[in-house]
């Protein structure tokens, strides 16, 4: 699993944040005026060929327009776009996510040269086999996962596994950190999860218990070097298993 820390600008200097292949974008940040040193951070990390995700907002309150989504992915030329989604709505999110892919043929239709990032689905069922169902009917390169399923994204991945359902050729991406919960991120690794990301190794310590000083860089730019350093060693080097162990059993059934 790759992990993409959400930063603040005063860490985005560092060359270890720098260099990470993956990295998640906050759209209105990118388009903030005011947040130069964002955009260009993130600019040139697709210019060095990371794998760039742009998020749509959402979880941060604000859902941006469609248009808005796609001046931004035409400026910045992300790798994967996450789709317009609504939180803990299932049936909003599936119709923003047909509105906006018909929006896209309709722009590129007329728009030449312009760029078509992967798209990315969000399942935000509350139940498990609303979800299993859902990973079935994706018809994108990507699907995420958001932080709100807690332990159902863990199930689901575990339960696919299980069926004979996971889907080799489709991406999944974990929306956010739970509480910090590197354990969890871990678990997802070793069951196929591509990537991860999170604002939560910047603000706070792995375990989500200790607040840090956002004023102060230099705790800022530690605390999430340990913290990646930390994550990188529960998954980015973790072997993809599909046997369950006993424990599996507790969460298939």
């Amino acid at each position: 699993m790759n992990f993409a820390a959400i930063v603040h600008e005063g860490v985005m200097s560092d060359s270890r944040i720098k260099s990470r292949p993956v990295q998640f974008c906050l759209a209105q940040h990118f388009l903030n005026p005011e947040l130069e040193t964002y955009a260009r951070f993130y600019t040139s990390a697709v210019a060095k060929g990371r794998l760039v995700i742009l998020d749509n907002g959402v979880y941060e309150g604000q859902l941006l327009s469609f248009q808005k989504l796609w001046d931004c992915i035409q400026a910045l030329r992300p790798k994967v776009v996450v789709l317009p989604d609504v939180m803990k709505d299932p049936r909003l999110t599936d119709y923003l996510h047909e509105s906006f892919l018909d929006f896209v043929v309709s722009r590129s239709a007329y728009d030449i040269g312009c760029h078509l990032p992967q798209h990315m689905s969000v399942l935000h069922h509350d139940n498990i086999w609303d979800l299993v169902q859902a990973y079935q009917k994706v018809s994108t390169p990507w699907v995420g996962l958001p932080r709100h399923l807690g332990h159902l994204r863990r199930e689901l991945c575990s339960r696919l596994h299980y069926l004979n359902l996971w889907r080799p050729e489709l991406k999944v991406h974990a929306l956010g950190m739970i509480n910090g919960d590197v354990a969890e991120l871990a678990a997802l690794a070793r069951l196929g999860v591509a990537s991860a990301d999170s604002s939560n190794p910047v603000w706070r310590n792995c375990s989500g218990k200790e607040d840090l000083d956002p004023a102060s860089t230099y705790s800022l730019t530690t605390i999430a070097v340990r913290a990646l350093q930390e994550i990188d060693q529960c998954t980015l080097f973790s072997e993809p298993t599909w046997k369950l162990s006993v424990a599996d059993d507790d969460v298939l059934f």
